[in-house]
């Protein structure tokens, strides 16, 4: 027998979130088949597996989304989430508690390429996802003495800084690895991002909203200046203000 919402005969999300920005986490409380539309395409079912909470029996799902769609170049791409099959299929209601914790709320795919937004439309569950800019991943960092390289995953020859929209500094990039020896001069409390071409130097696969809290970056020679990660996880120095 369907476990539906007091009053209508939805089924309701009580839970919905793409939690590492490549799998779409699910559990509904009514009846399956669970299934996600787009316009002109077919209809694309979720594997489910049966659970229940204090409240009841429970739908849940853990489906690769991001792999499943890969083959789709669309700039902009939405679905909707149903229950139920063909012309009897319904949308399901959403009904999800507001994200919490230290984790993204909507994180990036592993390769930053795309961003999944899972939202409330009119009441229902819909799946947003949006293509993002290259960018180039931070593959580690080295350190010697008082010589710090950040390894990053490019061919390219050079990088720069960039604070507040302007390129104040170009960085050699040797072998792979950008050297911090000659930072230039940063005004008091001034924050400059790394940058190559067009492409943001990035933590791979952050999914903290504030990467700094739980992760160790190694001191620079000048203690006035230090490495960080921005809250979207750019890689960024930053002069702290004078006392």
């Amino acid at each position: 027998m369907a476990i539906f919402r007091r009053g209508s005969e939805t089924a309701e999300a009580v839970y919905a979130r793409m939690l590492d920005g490549e799998h779409l986490w699910l559990a509904v409380r009514g009846d399956g088949p669970l299934l996600l539309r787009r316009g002109g395409a077919a209809d694309l079912e979720l594997p489910t597996e049966p659970q229940a909470d204090a409240e009841g029996p429970l739908l849940t799902v853990r489906f690769p989304l991001a792999e499943a769609l890969a083959d789709i170049h669309d700039t902009k791409l939405e679905l909707r989430l149903f229950a139920g099959s063909g012309r009897r299929a319904t949308p399901v209601t959403y009904a999800a508690a507001a994200p919490a914790g230290p984790g993204l709320a909507e994180p990036t795919t592993r390769d930053r390429r795309s961003q999944f937004r899972v939202v409330d439309v009119d009441g229902e569950v819909v799946i947003r996802r949006t293509r993002l800019p290259a960018t180039i991943a931070v593959l580690g960092f080295t350190t010697d003495d008082d010589r710090v390289e950040v390894r990053v995953d490019t061919h390219a020859s050079h990088a720069g800084l960039v604070s507040h929209g302007h390129r104040v500094a170009d960085l050699a990039i040797v072998g792979g690895s950008i050297s911090l020896a000659e930072l230039p001069p940063l005004a008091a409390g001034a924050t400059a991002t790394f940058r190559v071409g067009a492409a943001d130097v990035v933590r791979a696969g952050n999914a903290l909203d504030r990467p700094m809290a739980g992760i160790a970056l190694p001191p620079l020679p000048d203690p006035e200046i230090s490495l960080r990660w921005t809250r979207d996880g750019l890689l960024a120095v930053r002069r702290e203000d004078q006392p």
